[in-house]
C-alpha cells in the first residue's frame, strides 16, 4: 500500500507530482511545518512558563512549591543555590531535570510523588548539601534510588522520614554515606535497628527516628558514631534501655515509647547527656541515670512512679538490676549505692508530672543545687515529708533543725508546679527552702491562706501574727515571689493584709465560687499587681472591695454576678480586660474615659446593658478599643427587658433624646434638692446684718470640703479643711 509514494521532508506526495507544486500545495505544507515546531518546542514554552510563576525569594533562591509541576522545570538559572519543589507532582528525578543545578546545595523535593532518582541526575548534583525527600514513594526503585544516593558525594542533611521505608531499605539507603551529618528517617516503618545500620555514615550528628515501630535496637547500634549529639526515638515500641553507654550525647527523646525501666551500669564515665525525655513512658521507677553527667533538663512526666523513696524500690530493682546487667544479685547497699552516688548538680528543669505520687520528695531533691523548675502536678500529692536516709518523718508544724534545713534547702528554685494535687496544708516553713521562688502554682488544690492580725500591718512580718489553724497557707512575707496561682481551691475569705510583704505581679484567684475578699485584702499589692482574676467566683459587688491597684494591666471579671464594675479600677492603667457574663446593665463613662489611654482589649457580651445609656461604647469606638465580643453583645430597652437586642444596632428611635433629658432634668432637681437643703441649714444657723457689713458665725471654725482627683484618673478624695477666723 505504501509502494505507491515516496517520502520527502517528512511529507508523503503521491510519484506523479509535478515538480512545480501548485500554490495551495505549498500553502498546506507550509502549515503543517509550522504545526510540527509548535509541536516540538511546546514543552519548552510550558516549562519556561512554569518557570515564570515560581517565586524567587531572594538572590540565587528560587521557589517553585505548590505549582502543580509534573516534572522539574528545564531551563532554570545555573547560579541557583537553593530551589524548592515540594508539594508538586514530580515522580522521576532524573539527568535532564538537574542538567543546569550544578551549584544547587539545597533541594526540597518534599511531599511529590517521587519514585524514582537516576544515578546520572546525582552526578549533576555535585554541590548538593542538603536534600529533603520527605513524603514520597522511595519505597520503590530501590537499587537504582540507592545508587542515585550514593553518587551524592558532598551530601551532610538527607531527609527521608515518611516514605515507607523499612528497616531493610534504610539500610540500603545509607550505603557509602561517609558524608553524612544529619539524617531523618521518621514516620516509616523501621522494625529494628542493626548494628550494622550506621556504619557506612559515621559522621552523623543527628539522626530523627521518630513514629517508626521500633522494638529492638541492636548493642553497638549508635555507639560506633562518636560525632553523635542528638537523637530523636519518640513515638516507637521500646520497653527498656539496658545499660545505656551513649556518652556522646548531648540531647536523647525517648518519650511515647513503652520504656519500664531505663538503667545505667555503674562506672566513672563521663556521660556528655544535657537533655533526657523519658514522658509519656511507663517508667515504674526514677531512671538508674549515669553517675556523672551534665543532665541539665530532664522529663519524665506521664509516667507511673509512684515514689522516690530509696527503700520502696529496693527489692524489685534489684532483680531488675540482675536482669538487665546480667550481673550477680546486688544486694541493698549496692542497690542504694546506684541511686545515691548519682549526682543531678547541673539539673536546672525537672518534670514529674502526671504520675502517682503521694509525698514531696525532699530527700531525693537535697542535692539538686542548681535546680530552677520543678513540676509535680497532676499526683497525688497530699504529705511534705522530710526523709534521712531511708527513714521517713512525718512534717509537724514545728519548724525543721536549722542543719537539717540546710540540708534540703531547694537554693535556685524559680519556678514550682503543684496543680490538681491534694494538698491542703503547707507547713509554716515550707517557702524558707526555697528563698528565690518566683513562680508557684497552687491551683486546683484544697489550700485556704491563713489570717494575719490587725497588729501585722503596723508591726510588719512576723510569724507569731499569723493565725496557723493546722489548715491553712502563709502567704505573707515571700519577698521573692511574683506569680500566685490559686485558682479552683474553694477558698472562702481573703483576709486582710493576706499578703502583706509579698509583692505579686500577678494572681490568679478563678473558680473559687463564692470567695469573698475582704476589704484591705489586696491594699498590699496596690503597687505592684498587674495581673488579676477572679473569674468564675459568683461575686456580687460587695465582695470585691478592689484598692486602687495602679499598675493593673490585666483584669478578668467574668462569670459572676456584679451589677456594676468596682469603682476604684478607675485608677488602673488597663490593657485588658474580661467582664463577659456578669449583670451589668453599664459601664462607668469616667472609668472607661480613663481607661481609653491604655485599653487596648474589652470582651463584655452576656451582660444586661441598657440600651439607652451606651456614651462608654462610643468613647471606647471612638478611642479604638478592640471589642473582641461586641458582635455577639446585647442590650434590652427599659421598657422591655425580656427583648434582646444587638449592642451596636440603631437605638436612636427606641432612645429618643427627651429620655435622656428626662434622665438629666430628674438629676438636676434631686442636685437643687440637695442644695436647697443645706442653704436651709447654714442660714437657720446664721444672723442678719445690716447690708454691707460682714456676717457673723456662731463659730469662729469654718469647715470646706475639697475634692480631688489623680491626674492619672485616680479614684476622687473628700478633704475636710478646717480653719479658725478672727473674731
Amino acid at each position: 500500500m505504501l509502494q505507491g509514494y515516496r517520502t520527502h521532508s517528512h511529507v508523503a506526495l503521491p510519484q506523479n507530482t509535478p515538480d512545480r507544486m501548485t500554490p495551495s500545495i505549498l500553502t498546506w505544507l507550509m502549515l503543517l511545518h509550522c504545526s510540527c515546531i509548535s509541536s516540538t518546542f511546546g514543552s519548552s514554552s510550558e516549562q519556561y512558563a512554569n518557570q515564570s510563576i515560581c517565586h524567587k525569594r531572594r538572590f540565587q533562591e528560587l521557589s517553585c512549591s505548590s505549582l502543580n509541576l509534573s516534572s522539574v522545570p528545564n531551563y532554570l538559572e545555573s547560579g541557583l543555590k537553593k530551589l524548592d519543589l515540594s508539594n508538586n507532582f514530580i515522580r522521576t528525578l532524573n539527568e535532564e531535570s538537574t542538567a543546569t543545578l550544578r551549584s544547587l546545595q539545597e533541594l526540597d523535593l518534599s511531599f511529590n510523588r517521587l519514585d524514582l532518582l537516576t544515578r546520572s541526575a546525582g552526578r549533576n548534583l555535585v554541590q548538593l548539601q542538603s536534600l529533603n525527600l520527605t513524603g514520597n514513594n522511595l519505597d520503590r526503585n530501590r537499587k537504582r534510588n540507592s545508587a542515585a544516593l550514593q553518587s551524592l558525594k558532598s551530601l551532610k542533611v538527607l531527609e527521608l522520614s515518611q516514605n515507607n521505608l523499612n528497616s531493610d531499605t534504610a539500610a540500603l539507603y545509607l550505603k557509602n554515606m561517609s558524608s553524612l551529618e544529619h539524617l531523618g528517617l521518621a514516620r516509616n516503618k523501621l522494625t529494628k535497628l542493626s548494628s550494622e545500620l550506621f556504619h557506612q555514615s559515621p559522621n552523623l550528628e543527628s539522626i530523627s527516628l521518630e513514629d517508626n515501630i521500633i522494638v529492638e535496637i541492636d548493642e553497638g547500634t549508635f555507639e560506633g558514631l562518636k560525632r553523635l549529639r542528638v537523637l530523636n526515638l519518640a513515638f516507637n515500641s521500646l520497653r527498656c534501655i539496658s545499660d545505656f553507654q551513649l556518652k556522646q550525647l548531648l540531647t536523647l527523646n525517648l518519650s511515647r515509647n513503652s520504656i519500664e525501666f531505663f538503667v545505667t551500669s555503674e562506672n566513672e564515665d563521663v556521660y556528655l547527656l544535657e537533655t533526657l525525655d523519658l514522658s509519656y513512658n511507663r517508667l515504674l521507677y526514677f531512671p538508674l541515670l549515669p553517675k556523672r553527667s551534665a543532665l541539665q533538663y530532664l522529663y519524665l512526666q506521664n509516667n507511673e512512679m509512684g515514689s522516690l523513696t530509696l527503700g520502696s524500690a529496693f527489692s524489685e530493682v534489684r532483680t531488675l538490676y540482675q536482669e538487665i546487667t546480667r550481673l550477680d544479685t546486688p544486694n541493698s547497699k549496692t542497690v542504694f549505692k546506684l541511686y545515691s552516688n548519682t549526682t543531678f548538680t547541673n539539673l536546672v528543669h525537672l518534670d514529674l508530672s502526671n504520675n502517682l505520687f503521694t509525698s514531696f520528695p525532699f530527700h531525693f531533691l537535697h542535692d539538686l543545687i542548681a535546680l530552677q523548675h520543678l513540676n509535680l502536678s497532676d499526683n497525688c500529692l497530699q504529705n511534705f515529708t522530710l526523709e534521712e536516709s531511708a527513714a521517713e518523718t512525718q512534717v509537724t508544724p514545728e519548724r525543721p533543725s536549722p542543719l537539717f534545713q540546710k540540708h534540703i534547702l531547694l537554693p535556685s528554685m524559680r519556678t514550682l508546679d503543684l496543680h490538681s494535687n491534694l494538698i491542703h496544708y503547707l507547713p509554716p516553713w515550707f517557702f524558707e527552702l526555697l528563698p528565690q521562688i518566683e513562680r508557684v502554682n497552687l491551683g486546683k488544690n484544697s489550700l485556704q491562706p491563713c489570717a494575719i492580725s490587725h497588729a501585722f500591718a503596723s508591726n510588719g512580718p512576723a510569724l507569731q501574727n499569723v493565725s496557723h489553724n493546722g489548715d491553712c497557707v502563709d502567704f505573707s512575707g515571700l519577698g521573692t515571689l511574683k506569680h500566685l496561682d490559686l485558682h479552683e481551691n474553694n477558698i472562702a475569705v481573703l483576709f486582710p493584709h493576706v499578703f502583706h510583704g509579698t509583692p505579686l505581679v500577678s494572681l490568679d484567684l478563678a473558680g473559687n465560687t463564692h470567695l469573698r475578699i475582704a476589704a484591705k485584702a489586696l491594699d498590699s499589692l496596690a503597687s505592684t499587681l498587674q495581673e488579676l482574676s477572679v473569674s468564675g467566683n459568683l461575686m456580687i459587688n460587695s465582695d470585691l472591695p478592689l484598692p486602687c491597684l495602679k499598675e493593673l494591666r490585666r483584669l478578668d471579671l467574668s462569670n459572676n454576678l456584679l451589677g456594676a464594675l468596682p469603682p476604684q479600677i478607675r485608677c488602673s492603667p488597663l490593657v485588658e480586660i474580661d467582664v463577659r457574663n456578669n449583670s451589668l446593665t453599664g459601664l462607668d463613662v469616667p472609668a472607661v474615659t480613663c481607661w481609653s489611654r491604655s485599653l487596648q482589649t474589652i470582651q463584655l457580651s452576656r451582660n444586661s446593658f441598657s440600651c439607652c445609656t451606651l456614651d462608654w461604647l462610643r468613647i471606647m469606638q471612638e478611642s479604638k478599643v478592640d471589642i473582641d465580643d461586641l458582635e455577639d453583645a446585647v442590650c434590652f430597652y427599659q421598657q422591655n427587658y425580656t427583648l434582646a437586642v444587638a449592642l451596636t444596632r440603631d437605638h436612636s428611635q427606641e432612645c429618643p433624646h427627651g429620655a435622656a433629658a428626662e434622665t438629666t432634668f430628674l438629676l438636676g432637681l434631686l442636685i437643687v434638692a440637695v442644695l436647697l437643703i443645706t442653704a436651709a441649714v447654714v442660714i437657720g444657723k446664721l444672723k442678719y446684718q445690716k447690708p454691707g457689713t460682714s456676717v457673723e458665725l456662731k463659730s469662729n471654725k469654718v469647715a470646706s470640703f475639697e475634692y480631688t482627683q489623680d491626674i492619672d484618673c485616680g479614684p476622687k478624695v473628700a478633704k475636710l479643711n478646717l480653719f479658725e477666723t478672727e473674731t
